[in-house]
């Protein structure tokens, strides 16, 4: 038994060890047919040398042949698992018919090889399609083929079932556990060369099962039991059938040993009585003087025992060290007559029914298992796979998308309750659509109500102003804001909140109110920021910062006093020249930490030079192919256009960044800003 275990896994090892090299050479790359039949060649001639180099076990010969095919139609192609079972299957036949290797069974065989790599044909391209087997489903695969094998050897020997049930005894449970391992260490071999391995070790929650997998576990069971109740029965029955045909034969034997005892008749040289008896008949001494063991004396407790079983019903029993059905009998007062029948020969149809009946309920679930498999695959899995599709769709936003299977009453009910429930969720969503559309233009039209709009002072003519706020939701984080802190000072203030939508909108507000309130009671940009800095800082929970530039300018001198906190450069221009950019000076953005200070910068104006601020929605605005707008850009629409007013400045460059963009969306809020510088201040009034 171990030397067979050894030499069996040996060679199963072999096999797998071939399937790893050719795994290497080819692995999941698609295959020309050179090398599809290359692979059927090789796999072919491993069946052939499992013919003729089998396992000597109990005067058979093991082998686990039908794995080539079976590896090669599974795990590499279909057609060459047919040209391996081919080259198997018939050399099988070859060797047995004119050879003499393994005659008594190579039609058996020989079908066995072949159908092994018609199966790894159906259930590559059936079943497992691009996938492969895991390994419980190859031992499962494995073992089933080898059964399919052991049950053919039954079937096409019945004019000499003895000796077919004697090939089955010795062979069958070897070359199934083997052939077994040998599909399952294929498939473990294979999936540790992919990414796969990780999700056969990874213990899989509820979630993770696939409802088919589910459905065929519990199928499995239920069939594991069905099958396991009728091998049960049928043995159950056979016994009791074997066993009351052998109370029979033993009485009519009885009868007969009485009847040649008393003629003494064929009782001197024969041990043989009925079809398959032996018989001893002893005197009160206990020697044999007839029949089997003749001349000898039998043991004291064999002669005790045998008393009292004298004239009694049969009994199992040792008889010279064969296991029989033994019976007692009185022939006379002298003599005692023993009739035993072996075990072997009262069991071993029994024996052979039971191993056709567990073979042919494997099968049996196999097969149905197999079939149940599809159907609920086709009729169940495959209808919720297209409902979870259109589910994903739907649930990416898609609420167009119509559920649309209606192969059975059942799913047709809940693909209509699934689309009248999207129906009513796209109602209530366009009803909060314009609820929120509603919301939104109130928020904004209080948000421009906010910002100064009124960009003419008719008693101020030292220079001309204008802003454009665009916000991306509706609602924005930017804003702007001019306003006199003074007879002659004039304040600029641009600032970009890092939110956007409502939340923007109101630190937005709550910035621009701050920084005004400051304006009024300090004079340099530093220490408005600074104190306004403080103030943002306090309660910012949400963690919104403000990039800002602020600039006050004194109209009489023409002197702008500037402070940048993080906001992006100015562009200046003077009254003779091109929109260039100034790249002043940065301190942190407002709200990040407290007490920051900005270093304060001066520009000199003279008349009819320009600043313009933007914030950054301008430079990175995107079109569809997700291109920036750029600095580049807005500085050429600028000079391109800088001899007309800054409304038709502002406009164009506004105009510009909509055409760039087309249709992609606006992502960011938009803000622009131009001061011009006109002429200096004497007695004005505000």
């Amino acid at each position: 038994m171990a030397n067979m275990i050894v030499k069996m896994s040996l060679v199963t090892i072999s096999y797998i060890v071939v399937t790893i090299i050719l795994w290497i050479c080819v692995g999941n790359k698609k295959m020309n047919l050179a090398q599809k039949i290359l692979i059927g060649l090789v796999f072919g001639i491993c069946s052939i040398l499992s013919t003729h180099f089998g396992i000597d076990y109990g005067h058979m010969m093991l082998n686990v042949r039908d794995l080539g095919p079976l590896i090669a139609g599974l795990y590499f192609d279909p057609l060459s698992g047919v040209i391996s079972g081919i080259i198997g299957g018939v050399e099988r036949y070859i060797a047995g018919t004119y050879f003499n290797v393994g005659h008594f069974t190579r039609v058996a065989c020989s079908i066995s090889t072949f159908l092994a790599g018609i199966l790894g044909f159906i259930l590559n391209r059936k079943v497992y399609k691009d996938s492969k087997p895991e390994p419980t489903s190859a031992f499962f695969i494995g073992a089933v083929m080898e059964v399919f094998h052991m049950y053919v050897v039954l079937i096409t020997h019945r004019d000499d079932m003895t000796m077919a049930f004697y090939v089955v005894d010795a062979c069958s449970i070897p070359m199934i556990v083997f052939s077994a391992i040998g599909l399952a260490g294929a498939s473990i071999s294979i999936i540790s060369f992919t990414d796969d391995w990780k999700y056969f070790i990874k213990k899989k929650v509820k979630e993770e099962v696939p409802i088919s997998s589910r459905i065929q576990n519990r199928l499995f069971i239920v069939m594991c039991i069905l099958m396991l109740s009728h091998v049960v029965g049928t043995f159950f029955i056979q016994n009791q059938s074997a066993t009351q045909s052998v109370k029979y034969e033993i009485e009519q034997m009885s009868d007969e040993l009485r009847d040649r005892f008393e003629k003494r008749e064929r009782i001197r040289s024969s041990t043989y009585i009925g079809s398959n008896g032996i018989f001893s008949i002893y005197d009160n001494a206990g020697r044999i003087i007839y029949g089997y063991k003749k001349n000898s004396v039998m043991t004291i407790d064999d002669i005790r025992f045998y008393k009292t079983k004298i004239n009694q019903d049969v009994f199992e029993y040792s008889f010279y060290g064969n296991d029989s059905i033994c019976k007692v009998i009185s022939l006379g007062s002298e003599y005692t007559g023993i009739i035993a029948v072996s075990t072997n020969s009262v069991f071993w149809y029994r024996n052979a029914r039971t191993y056709e009946s567990i073979f042919f309920a494997i099968l049996m679930v196999a097969v149905v298992y197999f079939v149940i498999s599809i159907v609920v695959n086709k009729t169940v899995v495959v209808d919720i796979q297209n409902i979870n599709k259109s589910l994903a769709k739907i649930t990416d936003g898609d609420l167009n998308e119509v559920v649309n299977v209606r192969n059975s009453k059942e799913f047709a009910i809940l693909s209509d309750d699934i689309n009248e429930t999207v129906s009513a969720l796209k109602g209530y969503i366009d009803k909060e659509k314009l609820r929120m559309k509603e919301e939104l233009e109130l928020a904004s039209s209080i948000q421009l109500s906010a910002l100064p709009n009124n960009f003419i002072f008719p008693h101020h003519n030292e220079f001309e102003i204008y802003a454009i706020m665009d916000a991306a939701k509706g609602v924005g984080g930017d804003f702007y804001d001019f306003f006199f802190v003074g007879r002659n000072r004039f304040a600029l203030v641009i600032a970009d909140v890092s939110g956007k939508g409502v939340p923007g909108a109101l630190f937005m507000m709550k910035a621009k109110n701050i920084i005004r309130s400051y304006a009024e009671k300090e004079s340099l940009p530093d220490d408005i920021m600074f104190k306004a800095n403080n103030a943002l800082c306090k309660n910012n929970e949400a963690d919104m910062f403000v990039t800002a530039w602020m600039g006050i300018i004194d109209l009489e001198k023409g002197i702008m006093k500037c402070a940048n906190y993080g906001h992006e450069f100015p562009i200046l221009k003077r009254f003779d020249g091109d929109y260039e950019i100034l790249k002043d000076e940065h301190s942190l953005p407002l709200a990040t930490f407290e007490n920051i200070k900005a270093k304060v910068y001066d520009i000199k104006f003279n008349i009819g030079d320009e600043i313009f601020l933007y914030t950054d929605g301008v430079p990175e605005a995107t079109n569809e192919k997700n291109e920036a707008y750029g600095i580049e850009k807005m500085l050429e629409i600028l000079n391109n256009n800088k001899s007309k007013s800054l409304e038709e400045i502002l406009k164009s460059v506004r105009r510009d960044v909509a055409d760039f963009a087309n249709s992609a969306e606006q992502f960011d809020d938009i803000t622009m800003f131009g001061f011009r510088y006109l002429n200096y201040s004497k007695d004005s009034k505000e």
